[in-house]
């Protein structure tokens, strides 16, 4: 059975995050491996919810399953509170990612043109550079700007067609792929044209 370390929060409410990757994960017959990042008792689009980080517990979590002598055939990072979480995660990728070993990265930082709490200008540095050692990312629209340096407003208010406004995600995604992840998908892209791929 395939083994996947998932490095994300833990929401109450909220079906996201921990609570459905280890349910998706395992209804596809892979076992995940869960590493919190925080206990939440809602996820943060609820509109009070209390956070406790765990970036202490991370490195007894890296540490612990190195004296197991435990392999990954994949890493999958979500949401991070800090820079020091993206930190113990480059700590993690140098201990457990082998040759073979998968790293997606879904780089939680904001949607719908907001960013979150958590996020500053030096998480997002991290961020990119996190990235750059991915095979693939799953960012939002939102992400996938603040990665790529584009204005959100601009090229949601920018008027192109449908077809116009993919191709120009393509064109940032290409120039982004050049030193970074291998593939990107971009979730949460709302068009009209059906045709548009």
């Amino acid at each position: 059975m395939k083994k996947i370390a998932v490095i994300n929060d833990l929401s109450g409410l909220g079906r996201c995050s921990l609570t459905a990757a280890i349910s998706v994960l395992s209804s596809m017959g892979v076992h995940p491996c869960p590493l919190p990042t925080a206990i939440l008792t809602a996820q943060t689009e609820y509109p009070s919810y209390y956070c406790d980080y765990y970036t202490d517990k991370m490195e007894i979590y890296r540490s612990e399953w190195l004296k197991l002598d435990q392999h990954f055939d994949g890493i999958y990072t979500g949401y991070v509170a800090s820079v020091s979480q993206i930190q113990q995660i480059f700590h993690f990728i140098d201990t457990f990612k082998e040759p073979g070993t998968f790293l997606l990265v879904d780089p939680v930082m904001g949607d719908d043109g907001q960013t979150y709490d958590m996020y500053t200008s030096e998480l997002l540095e991290q961020m990119k550079q996190l990235v750059l050692r991915a095979d693939i990312i799953t960012p939002n629209l939102t992400e996938f700007c603040l990665l790529t340096d584009t204005d959100y407003a601009e090229i949601m208010q920018s008027g192109l067609s449908d077809k116009e406004f993919i191709k120009e995600l393509r064109n940032l995604g290409q120039n982004l792929c050049q030193s970074s992840p291998k593939k990107i998908i971009i979730t949460g892209i709302h068009t009209t044209d059906q045709d548009v791929t």
